[in-house]
Order: C-alpha cells, then sequence, then structure tokens
C-alpha cells in the first residue's frame, strides 16, 4: 500500500483460489458387466502463506447417483477424505462431515459396474458440493464412460448326421 491505496490484479488460472472436484474412470472404456474405477477428487484452495493450521474447508459433503444403468457395487478402493463415505452397492456415493487443510486434496476411488452399453457422461455439479465456508469448485466435475455391448458368440457349425452304413464304410478303409 502507498498513500492507502491498494492494487488488485486478476488472478492467473494456476493461482485459481476456489476449490476443485474432478473425477474420472479408469478405464474409460469397458464392456457391458465388466467392472471400473471411479475416482472423484476434491481440492481446497491453496490459501495464503503460511497456511492457517485449521481447516479451511469444513463440513465438506456431496451427493452424487450414476447415470441410468451404471451402479456401484458397494467396493470401496480406497479413501483418503476425512468425514463419512457411503457408496453402497446399487445406491448413491456421499461425502458428509469432511475438511481440508489449504490446498490439500483427498480422492474416493469406487467400484462401478455397467449393465447395458451405451457412452455414459457423468457429472458432478457445483452446486452438489456444500460446505460451511460456502465455497464453491470452480467447475463441475464430469467423466465418460464408454460400454460395449459383449462380443457375439458364433455357433458351433453342427456336424451332419452319419449313418450306419457310411460308418461302416469308413471303417472298413
Amino acid at each position: 500500500t502507498c498513500n492507502n491505496s491498494v492494487m488488485v490484479t486478476p488472478a492467473s488460472a494456476a493461482d485459481d483460489p476456489r476449490m476443485s472436484i474432478s473425477m474420472q474412470f479408469n478405464p474409460a472404456s469397458i464392456l457391458v458387466g465388466q467392472t471400473t474405477q471411479l475416482s472423484v477428487t476434491l481440492q481446497a484452495p491453496a490459501g495464503c502463506t503460511p497456511a492457517p493450521a485449521l481447516p479451511v474447508v469444513s463440513n465438506l459433503a456431496y451427493a452424487h447417483a450414476l447415470p441410468a444403468n451404471l451402479k456401484f457395487t458397494g467396493a470401496v478402493i480406497s479413501n483418503s477424505c476425512t468425514g463419512t463415505l457411503t457408496a453402497p452397492a446399487d445406491g448413491a456415493l456421499g461425502l458428509t462431515s469432511g475438511s481440508l487443510a489449504a490446498g490439500e486434496t483427498c480422492t474416493a476411488v469406487l467400484e462401478v459396474s455397467a449393465t447395458a452399453a451405451g457412452n455414459y457422461s457423468d457429472r458432478i455439479a457445483t452446486t452438489d458440493v456444500t460446505n460451511a465456508q460456502n465455497l464453491t469448485p470452480a467447475q463441475d466435475a464430469t467423466a465418460d464412460l464408454l460400454v460395449s455391448a459383449l462380443p457375439a458368440v458364433n455357433a458351433a457349425t453342427p456336424v451332419p448326421a452319419t449313418g450306419w452304413t457310411a460308418l461302416a464304410l469308413l471303417a472298413s478303409i
């Protein structure tokens, strides 16, 4: 400050002060009946230096239902988020009572299965993420999953029936 004036400039995209949410399927292409892993990652704003000791995001929560024909299997592969994570088989994903320190990231990885072929676009809207500080993620989290039908199995070509006379003739040769 000089002469009680303050100059403010816009932050660069790399210094975005908002929190973020992202998601991805791995692998991003499966067959009907197979499973993939859905990762949901939250990141708190970087904050200031030195970072505050207390969480900058508290009472963090989100809820998410998968598109039709995709379902959670109930298997949580890993979870580094504080709070309570729920992902029952055939249910919706939910995080409640989470917290993040400045710049901290947490990720939940869950198993998802597909019951029908299709190209599925999944999204967690910024409005689905809540916290005590009313911080909104910079943008929606999106992920695409391609589910292909099982390959058709060719029926075996039937062997023509052979009569006893033909068999006897073949046996004599």
